[in-house]
């Protein structure tokens, strides 16, 4: 069947990896409150479960953002085993 689509390996589209926050190396605590942390166990099915969401604090917050904080057009997926 003829398309107009590509296969394309992902690794050649993307042009900015980041795993997200991680809670060892980067020495996160996460807390009741503050800023919202969607996990990739927030996300099935492409629909993101804010009903279990974690938080980290303001602090956390700002020293993580800038490699965490997905920006408009961003694409976030996840990997299950």
């Amino acid at each position: 069947m003829e398309s107009e689509w590509q296969n394309q390996n992902l690794d050649d589209l993307i042009t900015k990896r980041n795993q997200g926050v991680n809670t060892t190396t980067e020495k996160v605590t996460y807390s009741e409150s503050g800023t919202t942390v969607v996990r990739a166990n927030n996300i099935t099915a492409g629909v993101i479960d804010y009903d279990k969401v974690t938080f980290v604090d303001t602090e956390t917050y700002s020293r993580i953002k800038d490699a965490c904080k997905p920006k408009q057009g961003d694409i976030l997926y996840t990997k299950h085993w």
